[in-house]
């Protein structure tokens, strides 16, 4: 969770196709399944933001764009259907720091179906610095890629707005 309530994810995760106002299912953080409203999707840049009824046990993360070359990493999803972890090093960027910036470059860890449109946790600054979106290779431990915080920013403007109000809120992971 980004903001009460406020959940980011891949769009291929919860589907491209669909269109602002569909229902989605969600995995909380401690296991149990949920309902989201999907609120908007940028296919192209692979990113989703979802909202649903805040809990008061939701992990409320900040995001920072902070990373250097070899911070370690941990990537949070659920392959396979089982929830657990991965850790990773920072590799740098694809195009230009800030909003230019396409992918962080995740390498390190097999990052395989099930970790896309979760969060890639930044241990040194424990924020959120991206989405996981993708494997670099699916048989060989090379990696994978995230989408930037600032590009998720620029893909998604009511992102912005929520995560301002959510002020004292968000916590490091």
């Amino acid at each position: 969770f980004v903001a009460p309530g406020i959940v980011l994810s891949s769009a291929h995760v919860v589907g491209r196709s669909l269109t602002s106002g569909a229902q989605v299912g969600i995995m909380r953080f401690d296991g149990r399944d949920g309902v989201a409203k999907l609120e908007s999707i940028d296919p192209t840049t692979d990113v989703a933001l979802l909202s649903t009824e805040a809990d008061a046990q939701d992990v409320v993360v900040e995001l920072d764009d902070d990373a250097l070359l070899g911070d370690a990493l941990l990537l949070y999803g659920s392959p396979h259907g089982v929830a657990g972890t991965r850790l990773a090093t920072y590799e740098g960027g694809e195009g230009p720091p800030g909003a230019g910036r396409l992918k962080h470059l995740i390498k390190g860890a097999q990052v395989v179906g099930g970790f896309s449109g979760g969060p890639l946790l930044n241990l040194r600054t424990l924020a959120v610095i991206g989405v996981v979106a993708e494997t670099r290779d699916e048989r060989f431990d090379l990696g994978g890629y995230a989408v930037p915080v600032a590009r998720l920013r620029l893909a998604l403007p009511a992102l912005g707005p929520l995560i301002d109000q959510a002020g004292g809120r968000r916590e490091p992971w």
